[in-house]
């Protein structure tokens, strides 16, 4: 099969577009990206033909108007390239920076498909959903979704990966934002560090800052308490440090929920609350009510001193909550591994 991914925008649409891409090209599939590449894409050897878009977010008449432009240019690439690569099927990743492909593939009656990773379906997916073949979803009864066929896939990671033996007997707590790193989180979670130090817990930290934080200051900081730590502004081997982990402590993205799920890491997760149609707390609702996984905290109730006493709550009584919350991923992750990969609903 030949197959078009249309990708573009955040690590939460980028990771599952590779994933997918590496699994169809190990069997022997056709893979071509277009939209935008960005700093998350990683795959080499691939092609990707770079699409223009925007957007058009902007109530400023100019900055409107120039959008429009560039979608309209976007969409006579996407026609070019469609028409030059003649796949069997295009798959879209959800953002803006899929509109123009998935437009072009209307325009020139190409089969399609989407994916959606969040709970809620986000603007250009639920655009093109009553168009698409089918919408693959890892969260089932997403929110707003207009497409008639609806499949479960699993959940992410789709791709392989190797074990990890936890070395240290410390306890380790993972403190990431995601793919974009989260300036609030790291504001918040050292001072956090400090109280429990004071309350002689005795615990390492890995700490993924992204770039809203100098690190450097953040290991130092961490060392004149006496933390064992590991801090850096990016992991390039995440899914083997985030096996590490006894508490993870994080946002609540889609990409995130799935390596949680798929590692049986019990979380504090802290939704954006900025984050479009709430989707976030949705997914972070599913993870800690649904699955009983963790716990979820909005923003705004966030303090130090509060996400210190849940993070003491549990390491008391031999971590016998995160216990409980483990057996109750590993139970559901049980369960959905026996739902079949976006790679088998493409091979049908």
């Amino acid at each position: 099969m030949k197959i078009v991914i249309a990708v573009g925008g955040t690590g939460g649409h980028i990771i599952p577009a590779e994933h997918l891409g590496e699994s169809l090209i190990q069997k022997k599939h056709q893979v071509i990206y277009l939209g935008k590449k960005g700093k998350f894409f990683s795959l080499k050897d691939v092609p990707f033909y770079e699409i223009s878009t925007s957007s058009i977010r902007s109530k400023n008449p100019f900055k409107l108007c120039v959008g429009c432009c560039k979608i309209a240019k976007g969409v006579l690439q996407s026609l070019f390239y469609i028409w030059k690569i003649k796949p069997d099927t295009i798959v879209g990743f959800g953002s803006f920076h899929t509109f123009p492909i998935l437009l072009a593939a209307l325009i020139l009656k190409k089969k399609f498909v989407l994916y959606e990773s969040n709970k809620v379906c986000g603007v250009v997916n639920r655009l093109f959903s009553k168009k698409a073949k089918y919408i693959a979803c890892q969260f089932p009864n997403i929110e707003k979704n207009n497409c008639k066929v609806t499949e479960l896939v699993q959940f992410l990671p789709w791709k392989n990966f190797s074990k990890v033996k936890q070395e240290s007997k410390v306890f380790t707590i993972l403190v990431f934002g995601g793919s974009q790193g989260a300036k609030f989180i790291n504001e918040k979670f050292p001072k956090a560090a400090r109280l429990l130090k004071e309350k002689n817990h005795n615990f390492k930290v890995i700490h993924i800052t992204g770039k809203s934080i100098d690190h450097a200051q953040l290991a130092k900081f961490y060392k004149s308490l006496g933390i064992e730590n590991e801090v850096k502004p990016f992991e390039q081997n995440f899914l083997k440090t985030l096996q590490l982990a006894d508490l993870v402590i994080c946002r609540s993205g889609a990409s995130t929920i799935g390596e949680l799920i798929c590692f049986q890491k019990p979380s504090i997760l802290i939704p954006y609350p900025f984050a479009t149609d709430r989707h976030q707390h949705k997914n972070g609702a599913y993870f800690a009510e649904i699955i009983k996984g963790g716990i979820m905290m909005e923003q705004y109730e966030v303090t130090s001193v509060k996400l210190f006493e849940k993070i003491d709550l549990f390491m008391q009584y031999n971590c016998q909550q995160l216990k409980i919350m483990q057996a109750n991923i590993v139970s559901f992750y049980t369960k959905e591994k026996n739902r079949p990969s976006f790679l088998q609903l493409l091979e049908r």
